[in-house]
């Protein structure tokens, strides 16, 4: 394949060809600022001695040296505007939501002045016919009849939205001369201010061009604005300049393809026409290595694209610089840095990055969350600011925080969940280190509380970076914000070629919050809600820049950002349909038909602008690689672009790209069974729960949900019991029905407890429980108050759903006290007593430490009551004592069991008398309210359908249940017997484990 010379290496052959050894007389005017670098590369390749170089300008520095106003940024430019608007409507809303069609208005207005379009003529209300007819007679037939169609609708009169706009629509011209007046006084500008000025001293023949002996060259220009033209022609009519068309014949020349529409145009004009070559260069249809790659899911693009990059680091040969990697979209410059292999040693990255999508972003926002959402509580007279637990968590969690005070943060983390604290005071973080009291302690207003823990970030990394400058001179001099550049000053003071990309971010969010100060000045401070959604807006409109040495390495750029460049290898990711082209989604206040009408750009311009991109990138390259995506998910763009269909079938390289489609061998593998072995390290953790001598172990002791679980699965019961895997700590914000019970359960041992310490008696009697009753609010605010772990002197308050679990519990313990005032007089014996300890005795002298905590036992005229509260949907029948240690029986009552099971710990630890009767009785909710309740279980025959045995004494039945338990620990201790999973997979549904099993 012949060496092909690029367009600016054509340019340069002309320099060199036209101006000899004096080249300081050209000035060389690109669309572009990077054009000019890689210019100038291709002159020193070619020039060996000493010679004046060319003064090479973009477009936009060429224009500004004739102007003494400077280019203002976005957050400028949109806070003029508000200025405006509120001037000329004493109605006018707050900025926050003004600022995203004070964003479509900065750019209505770019466009209006960029095509010259008269705005009084644009922004007429349009009433009658006779207006309509006289209003646009000086346009041609075209503009004229799109425009009137769109005013037709209004007609004989506007209503409903149409008011609004036409209200809208009268202010537009009083906005745009005030906008330009205020800019102009302070020395400000947009481009298309200044552009249209030029434009009009060109059309005018009162621009100075101060020629003197200079020459003017134009190059690579395409899709003109109205102004660009003007000056152009001025240029070529007045000073004979030169302009080099960056295009191909292919086509140029074809009137379907609207890649040259633009070139077209121009050709045909009077005076823009002479500057075309009477050849028109045709390197498009060269022969050209195509490859077209769809790939599933936009990640595996990047994953091959490295692959690629891998095989050609590997080449001696290989010449990075002529390589370039384009994505039309921004998402996929990390997946692609991540991908690049460790070959590829530089890389320039020519594409900016916006600021909402980087992790700063994301910490800044949460602190905002965080004061949004903070809530003013009271303890009695004492107000305090509470946090939530889920923003103070993601904050703590942020990668930002979490590297810079690890320990700190950690300890956090696990305090707040290990305590299950849901709000946190404020106050508890005056005492914590710098960091985490800048993020949690700040009196200062939001936007202060953000600079603040900016320049703190920014220390953090000067300890891995102590070069760096302070952040505030690295920035800008603060006290003179109102007349510096910030633009300016950052460029110069930040070198982003030596900055590490976290100081970028945190510099580039510092330059804006310190601009949306200085624009707030004299303005009332906005609340934290305003200045939110105002914070989002700017992160949203600003992109980041990155920057390297852009003649050197590989190339990685935006689709705009190969303009007027030229390179052998080219990989386009993202060749789909929605990315480029993208989607047609002009942001305009001016409806189609007005910018059809009036020559504004619509996207019928942005389509033939990329579409001549596209082809323009093609026409030089040797080899190229077009990946996209085929998947159809959701957000996904799975359809290929139309620019690829078109080179398939309207070029000579259709019948030559190579189709490709890459995807892996899913293999869905069944789920094996599970199976462990009670191998000897496994005996010696299950050794932990037999009696040694090792004092040490003296609290590891199964309790009876331990044996429950068991029963369900013995998998299950080995993560949770033997291997120790336990479930994550998190807050429970809501109340789930195990945390409910235990709420029930400590409400009524505090209600006796302090009935009992109050009477200084156990004997509890009839006429007590109007007394008790009243306790009952008290009882459930010290327990939900245990639950969330709220400090001395913090009250809790239920919110959401908390209230109803607030309710449903005071229900239920009212319900409790109304059988226990029906079954008064009688002793209360204990209350939660603590963990009752036994050593079981198993075969061959073995022992196992057993456990459990009884909620209750009371006393009444030879009666012993062991008692259990069961606040979910638990039942009272059981068919005898071996279903209760049978896994496979289908109505196994695993309350029952626990109840026997507490039975047999009292009695273990209690000489009760051989008159007194005890009872194994439950308090479960699902039948509490029923009429003639009954705490006895209820023992049932298999098949009967009649009401069963009461329970009224479990001494009968103790022999058989310490047998099955004695069978159930025999197995568990067993080293015959594996831990194996259960059969049920109804058992599986909330198993914390199933994910393991592959059961989830």
């Amino acid at each position: 394949m012949s060496q092909q010379r690029t367009f600016l290496e054509e340019i340069a052959d002309a320099l060199i060809a036209e101006g000899g050894e004096d080249l300081g007389k050209v000035k060389l005017i690109f669309p572009n600022r990077r054009a000019g670098l890689f210019l100038r590369r291709a002159l020193a390749r070619k020039i060996k001695n000493p010679v004046w170089a060319p003064e090479i300008y973009s477009l936009e520095d060429f224009l500004f040296q004739y102007t003494d106003l400077q280019i203002a940024d976005k957050l400028t430019l949109v806070y003029e505007m508000y200025s405006s608007y509120r001037k000329v409507n004493p109605e006018a809303e707050s900025l926050e939501k003004f600022f995203f069609w004070g964003e479509v208005l900065v750019g209505d207005f770019e466009d209006i002045d960029q095509y010259l379009v008269e705005p009084d003529h644009l922004f007429q209300s349009i009433q009658t016919q006779k207006e309509l007819d006289d209003a646009f007679a000086y346009l041609g037939d075209e503009e004229r009849l799109v425009i009137q169609s769109f005013w037709k609708s209004f007609m004989p009169q506007a209503k409903g939205d149409q008011l609004h706009f036409l209200k809208t629509w009268k202010l537009l011209v009083p906005i745009y001369q005030d906008y330009r007046k205020r800019l102009q006084d302070k020395k400000l500008a947009y481009k298309g201010m200044v552009y249209r000025s030029i434009a009009e001293d060109c059309k005018g023949d009162t621009f100075d061009p101060k020629q003197g002996d200079s020459q003017f060259w134009f190059a690579g220009f395409n899709a003109l604005t109205s102004a660009e033209e003007e000056v152009l022609k001025y240029f070529v009519r007045e000073t004979n300049a030169r302009i080099f068309w960056d295009m191909d014949d292919y086509y140029v020349r074809s009137e379907q393809q609207e890649s040259g529409q633009f070139f077209r145009q121009y050709k045909e004009d009077t005076l823009l026409g002479k500057t075309f070559p009477e050849e028109i260069p045709a390197n498009f249809e060269k022969p050209k290595e195509i490859d077209a790659i769809g790939v599933s899911l936009e990640i595996g693009q990047a994953k091959y694209v490295g692959e690629r990059l891998e095989e050609l680091a590997n080449d001696p040969a290989w010449v990075p610089e002529e390589t370039v990697v384009v994505m039309p979209m921004e998402h996929f410059l990390f997946p692609v840095l991540n991908s690049l292999p460790e070959g590829v040693k530089q890389v320039n990255i020519t594409m900016g990055y916006p600021l909402k999508d980087t992790p700063l972003f994301g910490l800044l926002d949460a602190v905002l969350d965080l004061r949004k959402n903070t809530r003013t509580k009271r303890d009695g007279d004492t107000a305090f600011e509470a946090y939530s637990y889920r923003d103070v968590l993601a904050i703590l969690r942020h990668p930002y925080v979490f590297s810079t005070v690890t320990k700190e943060a950690s300890s956090l983390i696990y305090t707040i969940e290990k305590d299950n604290i849901i709000s946190l005071d404020k106050a508890d973080f005056a005492d914590a280190g710098s960091f985490i009291r800048t993020l949690f302690y700040s009196e200062a207003s939001p936007l202060d509380h953000l600079l603040a823990l900016l320049n703190l970030l920014y220390e953090s990394l000067q300890e891995i970076q102590p070069e760096q400058a302070d952040l505030e001179q690295t920035n800008l001099e603060q006290a003179d914000l109102e007349q510096t550049d910030l633009e300016q000053t950052h460029l110069e003071q930040a070198n982003l070629e030596q900055t590490d990309l976290e100081q970028e971010y945190i510099i580039k969010f510092h330059e804006q919050l310190m601009r949306l100060k200085t624009l707030l000045v004299g303005n009332e401070a906005p609340d934290v809600t305003l200045f939110q959604k105002l914070f989002r807006k700017v992160a949203q409109s600003v992109r980041i820049p990155f920057s390297g040495e852009p003649l050197k390495g590989l190339q990685v750029m935006g689709v705009l950002e190969t303009r007027n460049l030229d390179f052998k290898q080219v990989f386009v990711l993202g060749m789909n349909e929605g990315y480029w082209p993208a989607e047609a989604a002009t942001q305009s206040f001016v409806p189609y038909n007005l910018r059809k009408g009036f020559g504004l750009p619509t996207f019928d311009q942005q389509d033939a602008f990329y579409s001549y991109l596209f082809y323009r990138l093609l026409q030089r390259a040797e080899k190229v690689t077009f990946l996209h995506n085929t998947s159809n998910e959701t957000n996904l763009k799975g359809e290929q672009s139309r620019l690829l269909y078109q080179l398939k079938y309207e070029t000579v390289h259709g019948e030559h790209i190579k189709y490709k489609s890459l995807s892996s061998d899913v293999a869905i593998s069944v789920p094996q069974p599970i199976l462990i072995q009670k191998t000897k390290e496994v005996l010696t953790r299950l050794g932990e729960f037999l009696v040694t001598d090792d004092e040490s172990s003296a609290h590891q002791r199964l309790s009876p949900s331990a044996l429950n679980t068991y029963l369900d699965c013995r998998l299950r019961f080995y993560f949770r019991h033997v291997a120790k895997l336990y479930e994550p700590e998190e807050v429970q914000a809501e109340i789930d029905p195990a945390v409910f019970g235990n709420i029930l359960h400590h409400a009524l041992e505090f209600l006796y407890a302090d009935f009992i310490e109050k009477k200084g008696s156990r004997q509890i009697d009839k006429g007590d429980f109007d007394s008790i009753r009243k306790g009952v609010p008290g009882a459930l605010q010290k327990a939900f108050e245990m639950h969330y772990s709220l400090g001395t002197g913090k009250q809790f308050k239920a919110e959401g759903r908390n209230l109803i679990a607030q309710s449903i519990a005071k229900k239920l313990t009212m319900e409790i006290l109304k059988n226990d005032e029906s079954y008064a007089p009688f002793e209360i014996l204990g209350l939660e007593l603590d963990e009752l300890p036994l050593d079981f005795q198993l075969t061959g002298g073995r022992k196992v430490k057993l456990k459990g905590i009884i909620d209750r036992v009371d006393s009444k005229e030879g009666l012993v009551r062991v008692m259990d509260y069961k606040s979910g949907a638990d039942n009272k029948v059981f068919y005898g004592i071996e279903t209760l240690f049978d896994r496979e029986h289908p109505k196994r009552n695993k309350a029952a069991m626990q109840t026997f099971y507490y039975g047999m710990l009292y009695l273990d630890k209690n000489a009760v008398a051989e008159d007194t009767k005890v009872l194994a009785g439950l308090y479960n909710s699902r039948e509490l309210f029923n009429d003639n309740f009954q705490v006895e279980l209820e023992l049932k025959s298999e098949g009967s359908r009649g009401k069963g045995t009461l329970v009224q004494d479990i001494r009968p039945f103790m022999p058989e249940f310490v047998g099955g338990l004695k069978t159930l620990l025999e197995e568990i201790f067993d080293q015959a017997t594996p831990f194996g999973q259960t059969e049920d997979l109804k058992k599986c549904k909330n198993c914390p484990y199933n994910s393991i099993c592959h059961r989830d």
